[in-house]
């Protein structure tokens, strides 16, 4: 089914709710996915109005484009929505892809293939300000604990940056990673750590350097974190 205008579209991201709003013209449309369920109950891409209303299936995942999106918001960028799944794909380790919300036309971008660049993400990706997408894998890389993972969309190239190894660096990552507004990356993992309940991290992607911020240690500050966001220049927030 085609878009009904061309309008150049604006977007507005929505935290935490699993969905990106588009307007085109003066309608309001809200993209986001689900896990499962569409015509081959491998999950799907739709979109509603502003009042929730007038939902429509805008894309069917079949297995080998992917299937089963999982977490996190989805991403907007020049015109282009972002995304992943946490399954299907050539290796049915998921992919990453990107919908055109006017043309309605999806491409995949990347088969994840466990060991170069990671397993099942699930999370979502985000747009840095060096215009490259950042994400994280569950699993996959050199120690199966999870990887973050750099997208150029300008070259079509997806590049491990990191693997994680468990205690030093955490691992197994449910949330998206944020840029802060001092231009790093920050991210929580969902166990490792010298405790194994979880790590806050800082990564730069300038220098390429990664700094583990916070063990979370369960009695004092909790433990296995799953999302993050700036309120404020500076201030982090997570649950």
């Amino acid at each position: 089914m085609k878009a009904a205008n061309t309008f150049p579209i604006a977007v507005l991201l929505i935290l935490q709710l699993g969905i990106v709003n588009i307007t085109q013209s003066q309608n309001l449309s809200f993209y986001g996915m689900t896990n499962s369920g569409g015509t081959n109950n491998l999950g799907v891409i739709f979109k509603t109005d502003a009042n929730g209303e007038n939902q429509t299936v805008v894309y069917n995942f079949n297995g080998t484009d992917g299937s089963r999106p999982d977490n996190g918001k989805l991403c907007y960028n020049n015109g282009l929505i972002y995304g992943t799944t946490g399954r299907g794909g050539s290796n049915d380790m998921g992919v990453l892809f990107s919908y055109n919300p006017i043309t309605e036309i999806y491409t995949k971008l990347h088969d994840f293939d466990g060991l170069n660049s990671g397993r099942n993400p699930y999370s979502n990706v985000i747009i840095a300000s060096n215009g490259k997408l950042y994400g994280t894998t569950l699993y996959g890389g050199t120690n199966d604990f999870g990887t973050l993972f750099e997208y150029n969309i300008a070259t079509n190239t997806l590049t491990k940056k990191l693997d994680f190894d468990g205690t030093n660096m955490g691992k197994n990552i449910y949330g998206n990673v944020i840029e802060a507004t001092n231009g790093k990356l920050y991210g929580v993992t969902n166990r490792g750590g010298i405790y194994d309940w979880g790590v806050l991290y800082e990564y730069n992607y300038t220098t390429e350097m990664y700094s583990k911020l916070i063990d979370f240690d369960d009695t004092t500050i909790g433990r296995s974190p799953s999302i993050l966001l700036e309120v404020e220049n500076n201030i982090l927030y997570g649950t």
